[in-house]
């Protein structure tokens, strides 16, 4: 991950990582919102004002392929009790999250997750 603060920075991210390059708002970003994809330098420029600008916290990282994405959300109250929910699997639509659907997995490796960690 290397933060951009200009076009020159961006476009040294391209020589770093190659193109495709995954450039993200630190800002309103969610969901595949938030992000799009530079597969050129040319990309870059329409990018950055589509995301709202240098301004709005921008980051890029190397694009990494992948055939599924799993998702956990894990939250803590304001008592610091912590919930993990289920793992699910999201699947994406032009690099939007369009459908989000219970993974299963095993019941013993589920168990495990979900058991408190051990204090030394």
């Amino acid at each position: 991950m290397v933060q951009i603060d200009d076009l020159e920075g961006a476009k040294r991210a391209g020589d770093l990582f190659d193109y495709r390059l995954m450039i993200k708002s630190k800002r309103l970003a969610y969901d595949g919102r938030g992000n799009d994809v530079a597969k050129s330098k040319h990309d870059l420029s329409s990018i950055v004002t589509a995301l709202g600008g240098f301004d709005r916290g921008l980051y890029v990282e190397k694009w990494a392929p992948f055939v599924k994405e799993l998702a956990v959300i894990v939250a803590r109250g304001r008592d610091n009790s912590i919930v993990c929910y289920p793992v699910v699997e999201t699947i994406h639509k032009e690099n939007i999250c369009d459908i989000v659907s219970l993974t299963i997995i095993s019941s013993s490796l589920s168990d495990r997750h979900h058991q408190s960690p051990k204090t030394p």
